[in-house]
């Protein structure tokens, strides 16, 4: 494992067909299913530290990552 990335150095993740959707799978994080979406978790270090990270993906969104990401980016403009 690549002590500072958390990732397993895995170049090709398993891939998953459910429900007519495609899921990458790597071996350093767990997947997780419901109702509302799916989630994703894993640990990882990066410069020494430990990190949890938790990543949701809801099964209905109301914003694509692109939309999200430009929002992040306005509102810390905004801040500066």
């Amino acid at each position: 494992m690549d002590k500072n990335t958390g990732f397993y150095m895995e170049t090709e993740p398993r891939v998953l067909v459910q429900d007519n959707m495609i899921i990458t799978v790597f071996r350093d994080r767990g997947v997780y299913k419901n109702e509302n979406g799916y989630h994703t978790e894993r640990q990882m270090t990066v410069d020494g530290k430990s990190f949890y990270v938790k990543s949701f993906f809801p099964s209905i969104s109301t914003a694509t990552p692109t939309d999200q990401l430009i929002k992040l980016i306005d509102n810390d403009f905004k801040n500066k």
